[in-house]
């Protein structure tokens, strides 16, 4: 029976995995018709209606790639390849979606470069930044985003995320990484996401055995931390000259 539950789970992935692959296909091929259009002569009229369908195109695309990372998640199909890399290497693609983000809404955004070194899976962790960072600036209208790397005395790393925004209540911290649940919508407007960010990221944590702690206020601002294990980058060793034969 538990077999049977786990293929039809992975035959679900594989029909959502065709599925977005082939739709997010047409997504991009609108998206490029679209930038065509842009770069015509159109009047102020049409531009707004433009960015309007390129912000629907985008929040399409979001929508499947949350759907089939839920889905993969629950098929159990993501096994985590833990390995010692730099925090960089990851960071300054979530980087530079930041700070397009940031000019996109006008905010402040601060990610420095860093020199820690991570122990854990680099493209899942990357997925988790990413999630949290949308996430950071979704609720911010005003204020700031930030990414603080810091490494800790009991040999781990904590990553910040933290923004400005609308916070959230104390009531509400365990809600929030429910599937659908999204604290300034209450009437499921679809236009806003389906809400699993925070469930993707939990998930992935859990598969990763990451801790991460919230600290948020209504009306305060919000900060994730992700308590990561430290890793060290093997060097090769040195060869000491020797002196020439005589």
């Amino acid at each position: 029976m538990t077999r049977n539950i786990a293929q039809d789970n992975a035959n679900r992935t594989l029909f959502l995995d065709t599925a977005c692959h082939d739709l997010k296909q047409s997504l991009y091929a609108v998206s490029y018709s679209m930038e065509a259009l842009a770069t015509t002569q159109i009047n102020e009229k049409q531009k707004p209606i433009i960015k309007s369908l390129h912000n629907s195109i985008n929040a399409m695309e979001r929508m499947l790639t949350a759907l089939l990372d839920t889905s993969r998640l629950e098929s159990g199909t993501i096994q985590p390849n833990n390995q010692h890399f730099n925090l960089e290497n990851i960071l300054s693609g979530v980087r530079a979606e930041g700070m397009v983000l940031s000019r996109q809404k006008s905010l402040d955004f601060q990610c420095n470069e860093t020199e820690c070194i991570a122990c854990t899976d680099p493209v899942l962790l990357e997925t988790i930044m990413r999630n949290l960072v949308a996430n950071a600036f979704r609720y911010t209208q005003e204020g700031k985003v930030w990414i603080i790397c810091t490494n800790l005395d009991d040999g781990t790393l904590a990553i910040e995320v933290g923004d400005t925004g609308i916070g959230i209540h104390a009531d509400n911290h365990e809600k929030i990484f429910n599937e659908n649940y999204q604290v300034d919508n209450p009437g499921k407007d679809k236009s806003k996401g389906l809400g699993l960010g925070l469930t993707i990221v939990q998930k992935l944590a859990k598969i990763l055995n990451l801790e991460i702690k919230l600290n948020s206020k209504k009306a305060q601002g919000t900060q994730f931390i992700v308590t990561v294990l430290q890793g060290q980058l093997r060097t090769k060793p040195t060869t000491k000259p020797q002196p020439p034969a005589t």
